[in-house]
This record gives C-alpha cells, sequence and structure tokens, in this order.
C-alpha cells in the first residue's frame, strides 16, 4: 500500500511541477474572484484571461456613488436625526 501511494504521490508531484503557471494562475483567480466555475478554470487552462467583474467590484457598483448625496423628499413628514419615523401628531 505505502509503494502504492508513493508512486501516485510521486506522480502528482510531476503533474503539479509540469503545470505550475497553471495552478498558480488558478489560485491567482481565486483570490481574485473568491470563487470559479467550470467554464473559468477552461479559460486558464487554456490561457485565457477571466473579464468578470470581482466580488469588489459588484459591492462597489450597489454602493451609492461618492460625493452624492440623497435629498429628503420634502412632502416626507418622516424628519432624519428624530429615529427615522414620522413626528408624533397631538391629540
Amino acid at each position: 500500500m505505502k509503494k502504492l501511494i508513493d508512486t501516485l504521490q510521486a506522480e502528482t508531484r510531476k503533474i503539479l511541477e509540469a503545470n505550475r503557471d497553471r495552478v498558480e494562475a488558478v489560485a491567482k483567480a481565486l483570490l481574485k474572484y473568491e470563487t470559479l466555475d467550470t467554464n473559468d478554470i477552461d479559460r486558464i487552462m487554456r490561457g485565457d484571461n477571466l473579464t468578470r467583474p470581482t466580488v469588489g467590484d459588484m459591492i462597489e457598483n450597489q454602493q451609492p456613488r461618492r460625493g452624492t448625496t440623497i435629498q429628503p423628499d420634502p412632502a416626507s413628514d418622516v424628519r432624519p436625526g428624530l429615529g427615522g419615523g414620522p413626528l408624533p401628531a397631538p391629540g
């Protein structure tokens, strides 16, 4: 059993060393994109570049743009700084 394991380990090491550039490309893509699907892996193995947005890009696109101020609706009875709800009405 040990001989079989040692042989397979040596074969695995040779395959990884022969494809080191591809292994490193997959590792870099995982660090950048966090997840990869089969198509992504196939493209990396062919030497193509991935051009999809990163998770950080998608999060940034969901946030309001810097310098953009959201103005309150003047018709609303919600007042900022007072708990975010409508003001109580007398009576």
